[in-house]
């Protein structure tokens, strides 16, 4: 009532839906939908619940977002937008079960667009800095030109801001466990992205928060003075550093690949003294990779019966679920102990007569890996690029001592991107790699 009250002293016309007639489940709140005529048809929906999570405590129920949706109608009530501007006021968005959120789900019901369309929607608490851009759900991603269109609008008005690479990345790949509130959306077809607090312990409510937030609203419509886009680039990774997001995507990433490559190859075909030895130690030796690469997955296997025969002997099957990364860390390191206890009598293959095999074999099984992921998720090529880059280096350096400090720090992305992707969290992800032997590649 205290909403369409003050739309009505606004003079914003109002459109009331509610869940009568809802295939979805029945709740007796209402939703509202106020709706302002842009200069473009592109529409943007800006979506906030007018219900709260149960655990909401006094001072952090949401009442931040309803009082940003007013003030924008307002101001553009005042002045045309650039693109036409949609407020949802939506109920029932939180409870408990899987119906919820069911003003989202009862709004995209019958909502079929003609025009370009994209949500923001306003999840906050409190508006506690810095802000969490939410851009992901459960097997989808939200497009890469909204979120940067977001995070530069972010910085532009002075809000900081979180958003995780990760998270994005876990959940583009259907590993993600938990719903996140734009996941209808994103489900639907329709580019979305959340503003949501971060959870951080150094999260505080400054005086000059709404203010800001303001700001970011009108500046995400400054920024969309040209209209909305329909591109979907799913294959990005958004770079955050000095406060400023770059949103890489499949096309800077084809290009590095391709580019890194190429300068590899190039640098080989000049200096072909080196790539003949690799080679010669490949067609002599190689065939010794085969029983080594037989050991890591066999190894890794028996980590894997053994994390499980703990479970069992503890009768506690989900243990790992309380701390995954010491779990993985320990199958890892079983691993690594079984490998090298039963390669050091492996030595008398031939590999100690020909050192450049190892080096030829990191360079072939890294390609191997880029070209893989390459074809799963281009944006997830870097740490395997990173890899190959440095190790393709270190091959390079004449001395051990060179050697060794260029083939450090190879791993470094690789070792991150799991302690991201564990800390997350992700039980789906954690399940799969401490079930599965598809990190041998990396171990190896």
């Amino acid at each position: 009532a205290h909403v369409g009250a003050r739309l009505a002293e606004a003079g914003v016309a109002v459109t009331r839906f509610d869940f009568g007639e809802s295939a979805e489940g029945y709740s007796y709140s209402s939703c509202l939908s106020a709706r302002v005529e842009g200069r473009l048809p592109d529409t943007l929906l800006v979506a906030v619940p007018l219900n709260h999570p149960a655990d909401a405590v006094p001072g952090s129920s949401g009442d931040v977002n309803v009082a940003l949706a007013l003030e924008l109608l307002r101001r553009s009530s005042e002045r045309v937008p650039a693109v036409s501007l949609v407020v949802l006021f939506l109920g029932a968005e939180y409870g408990d079960g899987g119906g919820y959120p069911m003003g989202s789900e009862l709004f995209l019901r019958d909502f079929q667009p003609a025009e370009r369309v994209a949500v923001l929607y306003l999840a906050l608490r409190h508006g506690a800095s810095p802000v969490l851009v939410r851009a992901s759900g459960r097997g989808a991603g939200s497009p890469g030109w909204l979120v940067a269109r977001t995070t530069a609008a972010l910085a532009g008005s002075g809000v900081p801001y979180r958003i995780s690479a990760g998270e994005i990345a876990v959940d583009r790949l259907g590993l993600g466990d938990r719903p996140t509130i734009v996941e209808p959306w994103l489900r639907a077809g329709i580019p979305a992205v959340a503003l949501e607090d971060s959870g951080d312990a150094s999260a505080a409510l400054s005086p000059d928060a709404a203010p800001s937030l303001e700001g970011f609203l009108e500046r995400f419509l400054a920024l969309s003075a040209e209209g909305l886009e329909d591109e979907w680039d799913n294959h990005y990774l958004p770079i955050t550093l000095g406060g400023r997001t770059l949103v890489a995507g499949e096309a800077v990433w084809v290009s590095v690949v391709a580019g890194l490559l190429a300068l590899a190859l190039l640098f080989s075909l000049v200096f072909a003294r080196g790539l003949k030895k690799y080679l010669r130690a490949l067609a002599r030796t190689g065939w010794v990779l085969l029983p080594l690469l037989g050991l890591a997955v066999a190894a890794l296997v028996a980590a894997t019966f053994g994390l499980e025969a703990l479970h069992a002997l503890r009768a506690f099957p989900t243990l790992w679920t309380w701390r995954p990364g010491t779990f993985l860390a320990a199958k890892l390191a079983a691993a690594a102990l079984l490998a090298f206890a039963v390669a050091i009598p492996l030595t008398r293959l031939g590999i100690s007569r020909h050192a450049s095999l190892l080096s030829a074999a990191s360079l072939l099984l890294l390609l191997v890996d880029v070209l893989v992921v390459l074809a799963i998720d281009v944006s997830l090529t870097f740490p395997f690029l990173w890899a190959f880059s440095w190790v393709f280096l270190a091959s390079r350096a004449r001395t051990r001592a060179g050697k060794f400090l260029l083939f450090f720090p190879s791993a470094l992305p690789i070792i991150a991107g799991f302690v991201a992707a564990l800390s997350a969290p992700s039980l789906p992800l954690a399940r799969f790699l401490l079930s599965s032997t598809v990190i041998a590649a990396c171990a190896t």
